[in-house]
């Protein structure tokens, strides 16, 4: 339930936007953690592709399975934000930024 000093999110939805859109955009949350939380929990020994995760210099970084899943997520869904501002779709960019924080 929601407490004192709880952090909520509204998306406010206009003449020109729908319940609609507020659905799409929740699909296309729920499509990118899932389709980020698979490439996330490949590795190099098992599997023919996957996604390495290195610090600035390119050393590999060894992270715990679920750490590096989060990760991934979050790095996906802050990208994916990223282009979001750039195409000038706010509503979409906030959803997808703030998940990305709290991934």
């Amino acid at each position: 339930g929601v407490k004192t000093s709880s952090t909520v999110m509204v998306v406010m939805i206009s003449d020109n936007e729908s319940v609609e859109v507020i659905a799409e955009q929740r699909r296309l949350l729920e499509q990118t953690k899932e389709d980020a939380g698979r490439l996330g929990s490949r590795n190099a020994k098992s599997d023919d592709y996957y996604l390495q995760v290195a610090d600035q210099s390119g050393r590999s970084l060894e992270l715990p399975a679920e750490e590096r899943r989060a990760l991934i997520i979050a790095m996906s869904l802050h990208e994916k934000g990223r282009a979001a501002l750039a195409k000038e779709d706010y509503s979409l960019a906030l959803v997808l930024l703030l998940e990305a924080e709290s991934e």
